[in-house]
């Protein structure tokens, strides 16, 4: 032990030896920017007379530069020999260094004009101005300490030495005298609804913050059975808050907790009313199942209010048919639409046919009609003739009787046919007496 070498590692000069601790202490309390601008605050207060003494480093150099300038002028102004004794100075000047010895530096800083006076008032204001930035970083940093800000999307819990004393929540939380009834500890904690600028004491209070946003919670697919017994897999998801940040910071400590506890409350939840619902309901009628899914957040929000959160919607997500009922059900889809597509062929052949006999009755209908009219405008036809032959022939009966004895001939009579009569025949009567 006694042999061990100590470590060289030395902090900066400029830098103190307490600022590391320093500065891990306020960026715990403070955070990250205050404690580097309170750190760069004590390099600058540790540093005051280095940074005194390069202050008036500047001024010297800057008074030699103006002396050396005004040199140089005069230098010019001599004559042609005053010159060649100036350049042989200036390689005197170059080949023995850049060091001036004590002698020339006080001829050099007898010529600048410098007013102690002016320089002890300038770094007298120089401190207070210090001061006064380190009066008003510390009021900043006691402010930041002593006050904390709660804006819309953020619920508060207050803690005074570790004990929960206070929560912040917003104006229109409604639920957060209820969920805080079902805690005994908590009926003398005190619940401020209200956003904005809060105070609190240093080191005896702390502030831990938490979203009062919506919280989008996604459940791994499950398998689920309708009423008719086909199966599903579904998955949902819900949103959700917190209402009370006391309950919640008890009972979950975290989102990731709260989110398992959701799966494990609302998958029966749901699954209770899907097992109600038809196949056919649960794909296609939404209005029913977002009913029953309304009735299931409210059945959800009263087994979670001693959690301090609200479910504020519950969906489902998406709707697969289980790997093996794919093949099964295509075949069945396509056996029902095959079913469909038959009934409505024959839908089709039935009213083609109802078309059919319809238009064949309604043609048979016309025809008989035509002919009925037909039939009776040729009997009224006939008739006529008959009156009008009738009328003709009673003026000259032998005309006629000659006549209907010629068409009886025309009639049965042709080239081919060979009639024997007797001499006494009517027929043969008309040729034999030459009329």
């Amino acid at each position: 032990m006694k042999n061990m070498k100590k470590s060289s590692f030395k902090f900066p000069g400029f830098i103190p030896k307490y600022l590391p601790v320093l500065f891990f202490f306020c960026f715990v309390v403070f955070g990250l920017a205050a404690s580097i601008l309170l750190s760069i605050v004590i390099v600058l207060v540790h540093n005051r007379k280095t940074l005194m003494e390069m202050f008036s480093r500047a001024n010297v150099s800057q008074s030699e530069d103006h002396q050396q300038s005004e040199d140089q002028d005069t230098e010019i102004e001599v004559g042609e020999g005053d010159l060649v004794k100036t350049l042989h100075k200036q390689r005197i000047k170059n080949a023995g260094g850049s060091k001036m010895s004590e002698s020339k530096l006080k001829e050099k800083f007898a010529n600048i004009n410098i007013n102690p006076s002016q320089v002890v008032g300038h770094f007298r204001l120089g401190k207070k101005v210090m001061a006064i930035a380190g009066l008003v970083i510390g009021a900043v940093i006691l402010f930041n300490l002593c006050t904390f800000t709660v804006d819309e999307s953020t619920t508060v819990v207050v803690k005074t030495l570790g004990n929960m004393n206070k929560i912040i929540v917003s104006k229109d939380n409604t639920v957060v005298d209820i969920q805080n009834k079902l805690k005994p500890d908590f009926k003398d904690l005190v619940i401020v609804k209200d956003k904005g600028l809060f105070f609190k004491i240093p080191f005896v209070q702390s502030v831990n913050p938490y979203t009062s946003k919506l919280i989008t919670y996604q459940s791994t697919e499950e398998l689920v059975t309708t009423g008719d017994k086909r199966q599903y897999m579904v998955k949902f998801f819900a949103q959700y808050k917190v209402t009370h940040p006391g309950l919640f910071e008890v009972s979950m400590a975290g989102f990731s907790k709260a989110n398992s506890t959701l799966d494990n409350l609302i998958y029966p939840v749901i699954i209770k009313k899907i097992n109600k619902l038809p196949s056919e309901e649960f794909l296609t009628n939404k209005e029913k199942l977002y009913r029953e899914l309304e009735e299931s957040k409210k059945e959800l929000n009263e087994k979670i209010a001693h959690y301090g959160i609200e479910v504020d919607d519950i969906e489902i997500h998406r709707t697969l048919l289980p790997p093996a009922n794919i093949a099964s059900t295509y075949d069945k889809m396509i056996k029902e639409r095959q079913a469909i597509a038959q009934q409505m062929r024959s839908e089709g052949d039935e009213e083609y046919d109802k078309v059919v006999a319809a238009t064949d009755r309604e043609k048979k209908d016309l025809i008989g009609a035509a002919i009925e009219e037909s039939e009776r405008i040729r009997g009224e036809a006939d008739a006529e003739a008959l009156r009008i032959y009738s009328e003709a022939f009673s003026k000259d009966p032998g005309f006629y009787e000659f006549l209907r004895t010629l068409k009886a001939y025309e009639s049965s009579i042709d080239e081919e046919t060979t009639i024997y009569l007797d001499n006494n025949n009517e027929i043969l009567r008309i040729f034999s007496d030459g009329n």
